[in-house]
């Protein structure tokens, strides 16, 4: 069986949400977006977290946009859209996230780039390891940030 994209549990009063995709650096793909945005949804309405923290498995925060999964559907001929996935995807993300009436916090433990640095930028507060990197990726890949 897969394990989810995301984790999320409540200890202490803190809603834990988890990136769960160390084998690709926490790259987004469809189930990582969908599976984060119901994260926080659920956790901006439990009682019993009282603030959220937003951290990635393995040694990476997140690296962005899975631009494998893009390489895939522009070799296939389909029509790559990266505008479009930021507003579609990444956007109701940060959106809810800027919200929110609780705190949430990026635990920053490795590499954050491109989008995922966006995600980390959206949270109250960042707190970042000694290994934490960030690059801002969006130029290499055609857009502005």
């Amino acid at each position: 069986m897969d394990e989810k994209a995301v984790k999320a549990e409540v200890k202490n009063s803190v809603l834990w949400i988890r990136l769960n995709r160390p084998d690709v650096l926490n790259a987004f793909n469809e189930e990582m977006g969908t599976d984060l945005h119901e994260a926080l949804k659920d956790g901006e309405k439990n009682p019993k977290a009282r603030a959220i923290v937003l951290s990635g498995e393995g040694r990476a925060f997140s690296v962005g946009e899975d631009l494998n999964t893009s390489r895939v559907m522009y070799e296939s001929g389909k029509p790559l859209l990266l505008g479009e996935v930021l507003r579609s995807k990444y956007n109701p993300i940060v959106a809810r996230i800027r919200r929110m009436d609780k705190p949430v916090l990026a635990a920053i433990n490795g590499v954050t780039a491109g989008a995922g640095l966006g995600l980390a930028l959206a949270c109250d507060l960042r707190a970042a390891s000694e290994k934490a990197t960030f690059h801002e990726a969006f130029i290499k890949v055609g857009l502005a940030p």
